[in-house]
């Protein structure tokens, strides 16, 4: 997706929809119309990509100038995947994002995360952490 940068202008916090035209218009209908939201990342450095953090940047038309949500708060899902293998390495990182995206309105519900994930493949061949997301999924 072409996502651009957030421009600060707040137009999205006066109108609840930005001005830049690309395509963070569509997902952002999708995230509004959706009853639960399911962000995923690979942690670079700590934490989320750069294009996921593109994302969350402009999200800021999910609530008004005076930082009330607009829509029904959602439940979200995240989804990590790491080449390191100990699952405490960025709770940090994750507790953070959950407060960053709570002020949206969008509460996460679950987290599921792939440790040790250097290989494309390793997912795939998971079955706990497939059946996890499946049964996340389920819970709501």
């Amino acid at each position: 997706m072409n996502i651009k940068p957030c421009q600060g202008c707040f137009v999205c916090r006066k109108t609840g929809h930005c001005d830049m035209q690309d395509d963070f218009q569509n997902m952002f209908k999708h995230i509004v119309d959706a009853d639960v939201v399911v962000f995923g990342s690979p942690v670079y450095i700590w934490q989320v990509t750069a294009q996921m953090k593109l994302l969350w940047d402009r999200l800021c038309g999910l609530f008004d100038e005076n930082y009330k949500i607009r829509y029904d708060a959602k439940c979200l899902i995240m989804v990590y995947t790491q080449g390191n293998p100990n699952a405490q390495a960025f709770q940090t990182s994750f507790k953070t994002n959950e407060e960053v995206l709570k002020i949206f309105g969008l509460n996460v519900v679950d987290t599921i995360l792939l440790t040790g994930g250097g290989d494309p493949n390793t997912a795939a061949n998971n079955q706990k952490l497939l059946l996890k997301a499946y049964e996340a999924g389920k819970a709501i």
